[in-house]
């Protein structure tokens, strides 16, 4: 048996050693205390393909739009480059900072994490791969970057000629990947689930 304390109640709870293929629950709260992600193969493939879609989705034009025969199509990296030109430097900081810096950082660890338990290294080192996804996991934005893409789409569509492309598409791949990943990855797994 395992101790475990609630992050509810703060009772210690004991949980079975090889039974992680279920949810535990406090037995005085009702709280959930433990429940388990999916195989770390399901989760290295999620992050590493966010990972493939992110470039092309920074590169790539994201959306054409013509009003007025006047055409302008933009990708993410030229929307982030126009507005450090237009001296928007606290909106193009934040964009980098939510949208680039934390959500790779974030995939980096996992992706580092998982390798390194694949080949069973020291657990400080495991520990140290871990530690910058445990300070960002909170703070990634990539699903609120994405609904206000569509709806800067659905409203761009009313302005004029809006034709989506491909950066857009991954986009949404890269947000969706990212967000199943971190979804699916359970920091507890690490520690308490043999592989077999």
């Amino acid at each position: 048996m395992r101790r475990t304390a609630c992050h509810e109640c703060g009772i210690l709870a004991h949980l079975p050693l090889l039974d992680y293929d279920y949810e535990h629950y406090c037995p005085r709260c009702g709280a959930l205390i433990y429940r388990s992600g999916e195989s770390f193969a399901l989760v290295f493939t999620m992050a590493l393909t966010s990972l493939l879609f992110f470039f092309p989705a920074l590169l790539y034009p994201s959306f054409s739009l013509v009003i007025a025969n006047r055409a302008v199509s933009s990708s993410l990296w030229e929307m982030i480059v126009f507005l450090f030109e237009k001296d928007h430097f606290f909106l193009g900081g934040a964009i980098i900072f939510f949208v680039l810096v934390i959500p790779l950082t974030i995939l980096s660890s996992m992706v580092s994490v998982i390798l390194f338990k694949a080949r069973k290294l020291p657990s400080p080192l495991i520990k140290h791969a871990l530690a910058p996804y445990r300070v960002f996991k909170l703070w990634h934005m990539e699903e609120v970057f994405l609904f206000s893409l569509l709806v800067a789409s659905v409203k761009l569509y009313d302005l004029g000629d809006f034709t989506p492309e491909a950066g857009l598409l991954f986009i949404a791949g890269y947000a969706i990947c990212f967000f199943t990943a971190t979804m699916w990855f359970n920091t507890k797994d690490i520690w308490y689930v043999p592989e077999p």
